[in-house]
């Protein structure tokens, strides 16, 4: 059954009940001229994520609940819902972060990146540098993070910001990207790269940065430095695993 929509838009949802912007989401799905699917995967919330998008969102008939049994981390999730949706055959499929740290029009602004151009991906690009703050813990794992990404990836030409939470793909790679589960409950993001440059020939050339332009800072990130020893771990295990 193909989809009268050209874009299908993915938000993970984790215990997001403090960070869901209700208001933004309303306003976009009622504003946006894009023809475009909204899916809220609820990944196995233990609060009231799931009843809050129930009782503000849902009632749009553009706009579907999955509420997954149990919390399978970011990637896997954004994997069931992807691979559920591609029956309905949407030209692009997009991601963003439940937290709009970066907003919803970003969205937009990918699609005109792969509409005019012959790109199987676009992924936002923050500058990392010119917000870098040398006193910031985060900061300087992000820079870090970006760094050994590439290394990992191996792309002659680096990618500026692999870990950026908005990204859209072409229906021609998603089986490619999705298909099998992912090692890293966070990292997903550096398989989907290695995926596709196993898979495809020239992958490096059909993958477009586009600027982010607005970055919100909500100052509720659930990012806790501790967290670095388990992302080097996951580090560990993808480049053993693809390389």
């Amino acid at each position: 059954m193909k989809s009268e929509k050209e874009i299908a838009l993915f938000i993970p949802c984790y215990n997001e009940e403090e960070r869901l912007n209700i208001k933004a989401f309303q306003l976009f799905i009622k504003e946006t001229s894009v023809k475009m699917d909204f899916y809220f995967i609820d990944d196995g919330s233990l609060d009231n994520t799931a009843d809050i998008i129930s009782n503000n969102l849902i009632d749009k008939e553009n706009v579907q609940l999955i509420k997954l049994d149990r919390n399978r981390g970011k990637g896997n999730a954004l994997r069931v819902g992807m691979l559920q949706s591609l029956l309905r055959n949407y030209e692009f499929y997009a991601f963003i972060d439940a937290d709009l740290d970066v907003p919803l029009d970003q969205v937009c602004l990918l699609h005109k990146e792969l509409i005019k151009s012959s790109g199987l991906i676009a992924i936002s690009k923050r500058n990392l540098k010119s917000n870098f703050d040398i006193f910031n813990l985060r900061s300087i794992a992000s820079l870090c993070m970006v760094n050994l990404a590439n290394r990992i990836i191996g792309f002659e030409n680096k990618i500026k910001d692999t870990q950026c939470g908005c990204k859209m793909l072409h229906r021609e790679i998603v089986e490619i990207c999705f298909k099998d589960e992912f090692i890293s409950e966070w990292l997903f993001d550096i398989e989907i790269f290695l995926r596709l440059k196993k898979e495809v020939k020239g992958a490096r050339e059909r993958i477009f940065e586009v600027k982010l332009h607005i970055l919100n800072k909500n100052g509720r990130s659930k990012f806790r430095f501790r967290q670095n020893f388990k992302i080097a771990h996951q580090l560990y295990r993808i480049n053993k695993f693809y390389n």
